[in-house]
Order: C-alpha cells, then structure tokens, then sequence
C-alpha cells in the first residue's frame, strides 16, 4: 500500500518543509510582534533578519507557503483516512488514531513548554500560562471544547484533524462503500456555517465569547469541507467515481469551501484561498501522475519526519532562534543552525516516540479488529 500511494507521502513531506520555511522566514522577519508575543521574548530588532537577505525577495503576493502546507496535509488525511475505514471498525480505527496523533503530540507540546520555560526563565519573565491552559493542551479535543488560550499554534489543525476523525467514525459505513452520501456532510457544515454567519447583524459577534465552542466549529468549518476534496480523490482512486464525477465534486466543495469561507468569521485571511486553490491543483497533479512517484531516501526520511516536524518546530523554533540572536554567532547562521536542530529533534522524536507508538497502536488495533470480528463469528453459530 505504501508504495501505490508514494505521491501522498512526498506530499507530506513538503508540505511540513514549507511549513516551517515560511515560519522561520517571513513569518519570524515580518511578524516581530506576534513572535514576541507568543514565546514570551522581547519584540526582535528590525535590524536582525535570520537567514540570506535575498529571502526577503521570495515572498509572493497572496500567497502563503505555510498555508499552502497546512492544505497538502488536510488533502492528504482526507485522502488517506478512508483507506483505513474499509476493513476496521470503529474501536480499531479510533485506537490507531490515538496512538498515530496523541504521543507525538504530547513530546512536542513537552517540547514546546520547556522552550516557553526557558525563554521565561532568560528574560526574567512570568510564565504566561495557567496550569488549566497546559493540562487542556495535553488533551488535544478539549482545547476547543473549554476554549483555553492557544499555546503552541499548531493545535487547531490537530483539532480539525480530530473532527474529521469523528465525522469519519460516525459515518464509516458510507466511507467503507465510498457512497457519495458522504458528501451530505460537508454540504451540511457549510450550508449551516453560511446561514449562521450570514443572519447576524451586520457588526454584531456571532456569539457571546471568541473561545465559544460553538465558534470553534463555525471557524473550523471551511477546512472541514476542504479535506472532502481529499476523499473525492480517494473514491475515484478506488474507482467508485469517474473521472468527472471527480471533476465536477472538487468544483463543487472548494465553491463551498470558498463560500464558507467569504460569509466565515476569518474573513480577513479570505486571501489565503489561493494558497488552498494552489494546493488542490499541486495534489490533483500529483495524483493524476501518481506512477511517477518512487521511494528514496530523501522523500521517505521528509515524509518520516514530517509530523514530528510540524509539531515541534512553532513555538521552540522561535525561541531557539531568539536566543540565538542573543549570542555573536554571525546572522546568516542562525537559519540553518535551527533547521538543522529541529530536523534533528524530528527525526528523534519519529525514531523514538512515532514509530513505535504507531506499531503499538497497530497491534492493539489489529487485536480490538480480531477480537471484534471473533465475536461476530460467535454469535451467528
């Protein structure tokens, strides 16, 4: 199976590269503030640029790498989940999840706190979090169920992630068959996400408090449409649509998507969308010429290292790179030094925390399946 769907794992890990090049450039030079503000440093001289100078020419209008990203993995997970559902159930499905997602998420969270510490413990800071916002982190659905101030900033994909899991599990009888009733979700989240957005008064908040579980899902809304588009991708990969079904759904899902979107209370990141629309040709060319993808060494190590990556590289990476302007190493330094760091705590992280809690949770997955399928058997005896 790895091999038939080479062109999703490259994918994967570019996506995280792009992710975190742009992070580390554009968004550390031009966001000086906000970094400051979310690793708990001092706000970064404008006169201290990580990296060659000629990055700062590389950016592109309207469009963003990291975004540009965070699509691929959304596309790829819608792609890839339903692959999983044919042959497990929901008990299964959901262990195999658990141990794919939560174990190297709790490493780099740990990570990302030890980073906040030390920044704090550098600058002679308090710590800007309360216990209650560290112990909900651990916990990664119940962030946006309680509503706690963001810590590391990757969370919301992973809450995404999570929904989309439990959309998956709730209908995992149509996801096995690739009926196209599947699709009466996303039409129904965004239907319900426009009406919601479009009814309120002009200028008056939609709901009372901006950490409103409520407001988390009318937010989260427009990404859950988009991963759809991953699984129009997967029905037609396993030929329960034609080539224009194919067509004529991703048509219909990014026109949601964009719709969602325009009337979504993220109005001002609205221009993103072309990071997205950007994605889904990249991923549709990829698959389209899917035979062309072949296994090597450097794809299937950025492909290894591509969630531990994007886990451990947000917050950390700043305050890395903070403290590296603190010293008299040269600037141009700085940049690849923090790559090569982070590259190398990814691949750790993968070699000693993912992989074996994957294989873990594969068999007590594959134990949840045979137990499940033996009394089954049992009981029509």
């Amino acid at each position: 199976m790895k091999t038939r769907i080479e062109f999703a794992n490259t994918l994967r890990g570019i996506a995280a590269c792009l992710v975190l090049a742009e992070h580390y450039t554009g968004f550390f030079r031009g966001s000086r503030q906000v970094i400051a503000s979310i690793s708990n440093t001092p706000v970064l001289s404008e006169t201290a640029v990580p990296g060659p100078p000629y990055l700062a020419h590389l950016q592109i209008s309207h469009f963003s790498s990291s975004s540009f990203g965070v699509a691929l993995f959304f596309l790829i997970s819608g792609f890839v989940i339903p692959l999983s559902l044919r042959d497990t159930g929901v008990r299964a499905f959901a262990i195999s999840r658990i141990f794919r997602i939560l174990p190297t998420y709790l490493v780099g969270f740990s990570i990302t706190l030890l980073a906040l510490l030390a920044a704090s413990w550098f600058y002679g800071r308090d710590f800007p979090y309360s216990a209650r916002d560290v112990a909900v982190h651990y916990f990664v659905p119940l962030r946006q169920i309680f509503g706690t101030a963001y810590i590391d900033y990757i969370i919301w994909t992973l809450e995404i992630e999570v929904d989309f899991y439990l959309m998956c599990a709730i209908a995992i009888a149509l996801f096995r068959r690739a009926s196209p009733l599947v699709f009466l979700i996303p039409i129904v989240i965004g239907v319900s996400s426009i009406a919601l957005c479009a009814s309120a008064p002009q200028g008056t908040p939609i709901f009372d408090r901006a950490n409103d579980f409520s407001y988390i899902l009318v937010l989260n809304s427009k990404y859950l449409i988009f991963m759809f588009i991953g699984v129009v991708f997967n029905f037609h990969y396993r030929s329960s649509i034609g080539t224009g079904q194919l067509l004529a759904w991703i048509a219909g899902l990014y026109t949601l998507f964009a719709l969602t979107w325009h009337f979504n209370i993220q109005k001002a990141l609205f221009q993103m969308i072309w990071s997205y629309a950007a994605a889904v040709l990249t991923f549709g060319a990829a698959y389209r010429w899917r035979g062309l993808f072949k296994p090597n060494l450097v794809t299937s190590f950025l492909a290894d290292i591509s969630y531990p990556l994007y886990v451990v590289h947000g917050i950390a990476g700043y305050v890395f790179m903070r403290l590296l302007f603190e010293t008299s190493i040269p600037q141009w330094v700085v940049l690849p030094l923090t790559i090569a760091v982070f590259f190398s705590i990814a691949w750790l992280v993968h070699r000693y925390v993912e992989a074996p809690s994957q294989r873990f949770g594969k068999e007590i997955s594959a134990r949840s399946a045979n137990r499940q399928a033996g009394m089954q058997y049992s009981s029509q005896q």
